[in-house]
């Protein structure tokens, strides 16, 4: 299953997941995929962000991303590749940030013509024969290479179909910014909660901040702030055993008693009965009841 990759440096792994077991936990992915939609049809929440998935539809999940799935049908089934952080850095750092930033904010994308769709199709190919040869001393450079060049014909196409079209100095300030503004929260939510904070480390006023945050991301910067740290508690709940008292400390609450009233606010349920609710749909799904 996806949510139970582990990696090393130099990892990459190929496989078929239903994801349905993203139904009732949150990923934080440390690390970059690539899906192909194989059968049916999902809602999934990237970053918070709901989208569409479907037959032949194409999902880039770069690292410090996480991860839900609002609903799929029952035989919705992707086939994945996913690569380490380390990788994945080595193969984009000569890209420009813009291009991260749009993939950010438009992770999935729906080939409708065949000289789209093709790249992809090629790419999970050439990745499964290369799987399959196992003893293949070279196997993980001939992998990063294929990846690379999937990646650079995407942001060819980007670049010039997409980015050409937008503002071109101040949009590209305003969504490097604003990736840099989540991967920072992400990473630091379960200390910082002030969108001054994160101003002062962009090097911007929390005005400006503030205002990337509705054009790009469509709330203000304090709700995309309290919207992860509650995906960083539901994360905590769902796959530690520590205490809600732990958790809080761990998180940078004052106490327990603060942690529940923000996570009953935001959620409409107490820590407790989110617990208890994911340790009865894990407890179903490994009895195959789901």
């Amino acid at each position: 299953m996806i949510e139970k990759l582990q990696f090393s440096d130099s990892d990459f792994f190929m496989g078929e997941d239903s994801m349905h077991g993203l139904l009732e936990y949150s990923l934080h992915a440390g690390f970059a995929m690539i899906l192909m939609c194989e059968h049916g049809s999902a809602e999934i929440k990237i970053n918070l962000k709901e989208h569409q998935v479907s037959r032949n539809s194409q999902v880039i999940i770069l690292p410090d991303t996480i991860i839900s799935m609002e609903k799929a049908t029952e035989d919705f089934s992707v086939k994945y590749i996913a690569f380490s952080k380390s990788i994945a850095d080595e193969i984009c750092f000569k890209m420009e940030p813009v291009f991260f930033g749009y993939l950010r904010e438009n992770p999935v994308f729906h080939p409708e013509k065949r000289e789209y769709l093709r790249p992809l199709k090629g790419l999970f190919y050439n990745m499964e024969t290369l799987n399959n040869d196992s003893g293949n001393i070279f196997r993980t450079n001939i992998a990063k290479d294929l990846l690379k060049a999937f990646l650079y014909s995407m942001y060819d196409k980007i670049k010039r179909f997409l980015i050409a079209r937008q503002d071109p100095m101040e949009s590209k300030r305003q969504i490097e910014l604003f990736k840099n503004f989540v991967t920072l929260v992400i990473r630091n939510c379960g200390k910082e909660r002030e969108a001054s904070y994160y101003a002062d480390k962009l090097g911007i006023s929390p005005k400006y901040l503030s205002d990337i945050c509705k054009n790009i991301g469509k709330n203000p910067a304090k709700r995309i702030i309290d919207a992860f740290t509650v995906q960083e508690i539901k994360i905590q709940l769902q796959s530690t055993t520590k205490t809600i008292g732990e958790i809080a400390h761990e998180l940078s609450f004052p106490d327990q008693s603060y942690l529940g009233r923000f996570f009953k606010r935001m959620t409409g349920i107490s820590p407790n009965d989110y617990r208890k609710s994911c340790n009865e749909a894990s407890a179903n799904l490994s009895e195959g009841n789901l």
